[in-house]
């Protein structure tokens, strides 16, 4: 029997995984334990922790809408059916989180659960980082669909500063439950607008 690593570790480790790899969930994961430090109490943990680690196990650029997260949480559940005697965590709080995940910049969308506006936060962190690494993170986002081939990256990476111009233009990014919401939100567009 695999351990929880060794199932989910193959699914972050694909030669195509420029950003939407391991990296990323250990970032996700060194943050929330970050703000846990600053006194954060984050309600179902165990759930949040296994929405992360599978959220992106699934990821195919351009993917429909809630496809990646769909197929993502299908393989977490399929993980879980093959373990035994195994203290399992609520399934439908981890399948919501992975989920949310989908509506980031859905302008309709508002967590209602707490496990959900963490990792929607925690997922965004990298809008807000140090601008030589929102450009970096950006440059591996844009090189995950070359990865499909027939088309330039220039062509992707333009389309993808389209897609940037979008968010900024109509405030799309929200941070919805860190602490440092405000802060992180004026740095993220700060970090958009001169990147476009």
């Amino acid at each position: 029997m695999l351990t929880p690593l060794e199932r989910i570790l193959p699914f972050y480790a694909g030669p195509k995984r420029h950003y939407h790899n391991w990296m990323h969930i250990s970032s996700m994961i060194q943050s929330l334990l970050h703000y846990e430090a600053g006194g954060a109490v984050i309600a179902n943990r165990n759930e949040l922790i296994e929405a992360i680690l599978w959220h992106d196990a699934v990821y195919v650029p351009g993917a429909p809408d809630h496809m990646n997260e769909k197929q993502s949480a299908q393989e977490y559940f399929r993980y879980w059916s093959l373990m035994q005697h195994q203290t399992r965590p609520n399934f439908q709080i981890v399948y919501d989180a992975i989920m949310a995940t989908s509506d980031h910049f859905n302008p309709d969308f508002e967590p209602t659960v707490e496990t959900d506006a963490w990792i929607m936060d925690l997922d965004l962190l990298g809008f807000a980082t140090p601008f030589i690494d929102f450009v970096r993170i950006n440059e591996n986002i844009a090189a995950e669909f070359v990865e499909l081939g027939g088309v330039e990256y220039e062509e992707v990476f333009r389309v993808h500063r389209l897609f940037l111009k979008n968010i900024g233009d109509k405030k799309l990014l929200k941070f919805h439950i860190v602490p440092d919401r405000d802060q992180l939100t004026e740095v993220a567009y700060r970090n958009i607008n001169r990147f476009i």
